[in-house]
């Protein structure tokens, strides 16, 4: 018996299968080339939708065909089992009534088996039939997409009456015009419900991402109401929340940002819907977040584009549509005009540098329009709207890429400030880097998608592709190995992408790892030196594979390496070979305060060269890594970071030595940066010849002069204070008076 679902199909599969029939009649009368541009598309929309269905039908029949094999098998092999059983109790002289049993056993498997097979044969030939007409209207698709192709190709052959003579011929019928726009209408409607209920499986995941993303922003939108967003507030991250007060609206918009990765391949009029309703969300978010002039134009753009594609799904009226589009690109013009000329609104906003390089496409749209009301008045009706829809379509979804920009722009300083403020210092010194590189990438990524997108709809991006790809195939030979365009682009890639890839694994080793566990004293900078250097090794050798250049070709290059490495590059593989020794044994790590050949100073960089030594006078002074084999390194905080600071004191005679050493003692324990542990220690050295000296010991973990200066005040303020007198040199001279 088979399924609901099966029957269902069976049942209307004959008429599906004649309505298409009739459609392709009806094709085949009118002709392909006789066929406006826009009921091509129509058509074609409308025959993706059938060969969709014909594709479910299919679908279902097959997993009906799979269940009769399986049956048919299983009754085959049941049969088999019981034709031996037959056999044996023959062969075994059974009892008349088993024999009986078992033939009758045996009559009602054939009768079931042959029921199963007539079923079998039936979905067959439905499934027969489905294919067939599957297979005639994939011609006829194929047949009107290469006609499109070549009617789209006709750009600048005049194909329409000049407008105002086509409006004279015209007898406008305004009730027959509304019954149009509302059959289109319906038909948008039947053909957004189709191609639904035709994806259901995609429909479902895009159910499911668009429920995680709203459950996403409903989160966000009651922390910030609640004042638990966010720690502090400045004004970025005030800036950055205007979309978290209409969650709903955000949502819908990243929804319909999903939709080309789940529906690559959709009709026009489902597109227009899902524009539209991002549209609408845009306008909600700008509300907001945008002042009335802003919102004004965005409203006004949103308001063209809902026009505009309703009137292009219209069949007919090829004269009021015209007259439609000639106004709307006049207003198009008028408000670009407004925006770009001096003084208007593009220079009262102060757009960011990648948006302006973008904004100056903005007086070659205006030349575009223009061109565009020019030929619809001569007739050139095709060139006009392709141009005119085309420049509508690629500002709308500029306007809408600037939403998405913000959105995922206030995401991503929500997520990196959140964290930031949450955890230690150290992701916050590298929030404001991750922060802007994030940005970066997602608004690169926008313009490029923007761009790729504009051309697709003035309909450049085949001869752009076709272009790249001749430019990618250039090629030359050098010796045995030829090097192509492609191959170099190819090669810089990779290099910028190991690049990237050092850093980015540079701050997730210091945020992940080195900031949550305690390695021992230069354990992290070995490890992020070794990493280093394997991901640049890998992306050298993969770069120069996708090159063409193979290791074996590399023989020749070793040996005249090995050669320079012997005379001219023998210091520089000295300080590299340096460089992996200092890695392994961790004389100097990053922070130390060394000294070597009379310098003086901070480590601030380990390279595979040289390493950077910051003075106390502000200079950097770079030292090759061999030296620090080499030479003598007087390291100050090879096994710990405490410094010593040894200062000389003097005091008059007559002061109490002991007194002396209790007040600088207790001046040094109450400075907030003087190890108590090892103590301080004051030392009384002896006499001199008008003093008594005092020598004072104490340990710092950093700013080593700037505490020995505030120590030395503190231990003078206190001494004076005390009362204890400062020695004054005195000189005793015994003898009379010259004689004269």
């Amino acid at each position: 018996m088979p399924s609901k679902e099966v029957a269902d199909t069976e049942a209307a599969l004959p008429a599906y299968i004649e309505a298409l029939e009739a459609m392709r009649s009806k094709i085949a009368d009118s002709g392909l080339h006789d066929v406006s541009i826009k009921a091509l598309t129509r058509g074609l929309e409308q025959a993706q939708v059938y060969a969709d269905e014909l594709d479910g039908y299919e679908k279902t029949l097959q997993g009906e065909i799979d269940v009769h094999k399986h049956a048919i098998e299983k009754l085959k092999a049941v049969e088999d089992i019981w034709v031996a059983t037959l056999q044996n109790a023959v062969s075994e002289n059974a009892p008349e009534a088993i024999v009986e049993r078992i033939n009758k056993t045996l009559v009602n498997i054939a009768l079931v088996r042959d029921t199963a097979k007539r079923s079998y044969d039936k979905v067959l030939t439905f499934m027969d039939m489905a294919v067939a007409e599957h297979q005639k209207l994939e011609t006829v698709m194929k047949e009107a997409r290469q006609t499109r192709i070549d009617l789209e190709s006709r750009l600048f052959v005049r194909d329409s009456e000049p407008l105002f003579d086509a409006l004279v011929q015209s007898r406008f019928d305004a009730g027959a015009f509304l019954v149009a726009v509302g059959r289109t209408l319906n038909d948008i409607k039947q053909t957004f419900f189709a191609f639904y209920k035709n994806n259901r499986d995609s429909f479902a995941l895009h159910l499911v991402a668009t429920l995680f993303i709203l459950s996403v922003m409903l989160y966000l939108y009651f922390k910030e109401r609640h004042g638990m967003l966010f720690i502090k507030y400045d004004d970025k991250i005030r800036g950055s929340l205007s979309f978290v007060r209409s969650p709903v609206a955000a949502t819908v918009v990243l929804s319909v940002l999903i939709i080309a990765a789940i529906y690559p391949e959709r009709p026009a009029a489902v597109s227009y819907l899902n524009v539209l309703t991002a549209l609408v969300a845009l306008l909600c978010i700008l509300y907001r977040s945008a002042d009335a002039v802003l919102l004004r134009y965005a409203g006004l753009l949103a308001a063209l584009y809902a026009i505009g594609g309703l009137f292009n799904q219209v069949i007919g009226y090829e004269a009021e549509i015209r007259l439609i589009w000639f106004v709307l690109t006049v207003v198009m013009m008028l408000s670009l005009f407004t925006i770009f000329r001096p003084g208007g609104l593009l220079e009262s906003y102060q757009p960011k540098r990648w948006l302006k390089l973008v904004l100056r496409l903005g007086p070659l749209a205006i030349f575009l329009l223009a061109v565009s009301l020019v030929a619809n008045l001569f007739g050139y009706y095709h060139l006009s709207h392709k141009l005119s829809n085309a420049t509508l379509i690629s500002m709308t979804i500029f306007m809408a890429f600037g939403v998405v920009a913000m959105v995922l722009g206030g995401l991503i300083t929500m997520f990196v400030r959140r964290r930031s403020l949450e955890s230690k210092h150290l992701l916050e010194s590298y929030a404001l880097q991750i922060e802007n590189n994030l940005k970066f990438i997602v608004n690169g990524f926008l313009v490029l998608y923007w761009l790729y997108l504009v051309f697709n709809q003035f309909e450049i991006s085949r001869f752009a592709q076709e272009y790249f790809t001749q430019l990618m195939a250039m090629s030359w030979q050098v010796g045995d190995v030829t090097i192509s365009v492609g191959s170099l682009v190819d090669f810089i890639v990779v290099l910028v992408l190991t690049t990237f890839l050092t850093r980015f694994v540079r701050i997730t080793l210091d945020l992940e790892l080195f900031s949550r566990y305690e390695f021992p004293r230069g354990v992290p900078t070995a490890i992020q030196m070794m990493i280093r250097y394997l991901i640049i090794g890998v992306g050298i050798l993969l770069a120069l594979s996708v090159l063409g250049i193979r290791m074996s070709d590399l023989s020749l290059l070793a040996g005249a390496l090995g050669v320079g490495i012997g005379f001219g590059l023998r210091n520089i593989m000295a300080n590299f070979v340096s460089g992996l020794l200092m890695i392994f044994e961790r004389p100097v790590q990053l922070g130390d305060v060394i000294e070597v050949d009379k310098v003086f100073g901070d480590v601030q960089r380990i390279g595979v060269r040289a390493t950077t030594i910051k003075t106390y006078d502000g200079s950097e002074v770079i030292v090759p890594n061999a030296d620090f084999i080499t030479k003598e390194v007087i390291n100050w905080t090879l096994s710990s970071k405490l410094r010593r600071i040894k200062m000389a004191y003097k005091v008059a005679f007559g002061n109490d030595p002991k007194g002396v050493i209790e007040i600088i003692k207790d001046v040094l324990l109450k400075h907030s940066d003087v190890k108590s542990d090892p103590e301080p220690k004051v030392l009384f050295e002896g006499y001199g010849d008008y003093y008594l000296e005092f020598t004072v010991y104490f340990w710092v973990e950093d700013r080593l002069l700037d505490i020995k200066s505030e120590t030395a005040i503190d231990i003078y303020e206190a001494l004076s204070e005390a009362g204890v007198r400062m020695p004054v040199p005195q000189v005793r001279y015994e003898g009379g008076l010259p004689s004269t």
